[in-house]
């Protein structure tokens, strides 16, 4: 049976990378005391340029979903909520301007990146309009209630 991961901050890693190059301090004692993998430590301390998120590089920077972010919040409180197709068709006409190349489909998001995005974003959620069809879908910040849309 495969070990399960174990969960610890970025901050204590670094700390004790710092603690066993500088400090002098062994592998072992420096795991201990940082609680973090002994042997994530090693590898760290193997590999310091390696890169360290796991799976493929974002198609956007933070800043540029930050913008997006903002950019959905702020037409949502203006009365003009976006919908999941108005948010990836933006990201698909904002590659295309900068003639980005990406996994994507010609540049369009699939529905795997828009989770993705929700996740990484949890102060936007998904709202329903009661008083109209399934059709209308939008995107709102969270604890807005969707009458109030």
């Amino acid at each position: 049976m495969p070990k399960k991961r174990e969960n610890f901050s970025q901050s204590n890693l670094t700390a004790a990378v710092e603690a066993v190059v500088n400090e002098g301090l062994s592998k072992k004692f420096a795991a201990k005391k940082f609680s973090v993998s002994r042997s994530t430590l090693q590898y760290r301390l193997k590999n310091p340029d390696q890169k360290v998120s796991c799976g493929p590089a974002p198609v956007l920077s933070e800043e540029e979903e930050k913008t997006l972010e903002k950019w959905i919040l702020e037409s949502s409180r203006k009365g003009f909520p976006q919908r999941k197709d108005d948010l990836l068709i933006s990201v698909k006409q904002y590659l295309d301007k900068n003639e980005r190349t990406t996994i994507f489909k010609n540049n369009y998001p699939g529905i795997g990146w828009y989770k993705s995005f929700m996740k990484r974003h949890p102060n936007i959620s998904v709202r329903t309009r009661v008083d109209t069809s399934d059709n209308l879908i939008y995107i709102a910040p969270r604890g807005l209630d969707a009458r109030d849309i």
